[in-house]
């Protein structure tokens, strides 16, 4: 079965694109994290999303091909870990909530045709997909409960509002007559620069959680 990242990846592009780098046909697995494998299929699939991602902005692909390669390595890696954890844990989703989430990727993606040729092109099932929904669904929810809510000062948003000020005013002072961005009121944006000062220090959190598992787990990279 497709990891859960797979389900962000059907969202994010549409389509899901199961190719292979030639040099590693001959290997099976990419990698061992506790003695589960992450499979050479699963790495180019995600090697093949990120770099057609990369080069939609016009980045160089080929200068970067080794930290991108890295970069994948560690994030299946990572999203294994997580994966294992939350299986360990009492939660699981309700079909309710599993039939919520699938809506929302069938909406996301276009209709029922659009999501079966997706899944065909990446050899899955609706079956497969609803599996794939769960266990994101138990991924978030232990990432939820594994970090402790972050805390925000008035300090904190007052600095982030001042910084934002600060870049308005300079690109301002560089931009032509007339196209001059609008500089917000504090009270206008304070509660938005709050949720996103929150969503970056639970991001950083779970972060610091995912590379302390990390540390404590066997990990094997074969490529």
């Amino acid at each position: 079965m497709k990891k859960w990242m797979m389900v962000i990846g059907l969202i994010a592009s549409l389509t899901l694109f199961v190719a292979g780098c030639s040099n590693d046909e001959e290997i099976e697995a990419a990698a061992i994290v506790n003695g589960e494998e992450i499979s050479m299929e699963e790495f180019n699939l995600t090697y093949d999303q990120i770099t057609t991602q990369y080069e939609q902005f016009g980045m160089n692909v080929e200068e970067q091909e080794d930290q991108i390669k890295q970069m994948v390595i560690d994030q299946l890696v990572n999203t294994e870990i997580i994966v294992q954890k939350s299986e360990e844990t009492d939660y699981e989703p309700s079909e309710e909530e599993i039939d919520q989430e699938y809506d929302m990727i069938l909406e996301q993606i276009g209709g029922e045709e659009e999501l079966q040729t997706a899944l065909e092109e990446s050899d899955m099932t609706k079956e497969d997909l609803r599996k794939d929904i769960r266990t994101q669904l138990k991924v978030n929810q232990f990432l939820e409960n594994s970090v402790e809510e972050p805390q925000v000062s008035e300090e904190e948003i007052q600095q982030s509002y001042d910084d934002m000020i600060a870049q308005a005013e300079q690109d301002n002072a560089e931009a032509e007559e007339g196209q001059e961005q609008e500089i917000p009121e504090f009270e206008e944006v304070k509660d938005a620069i709050e949720q996103q000062l929150i969503q970056t220090k639970k991001q950083e959190s779970q972060q610091e959680l995912i590379e302390k598992l990390r540390s404590e787990s066997d990990v094997e990279i074969l490529i």
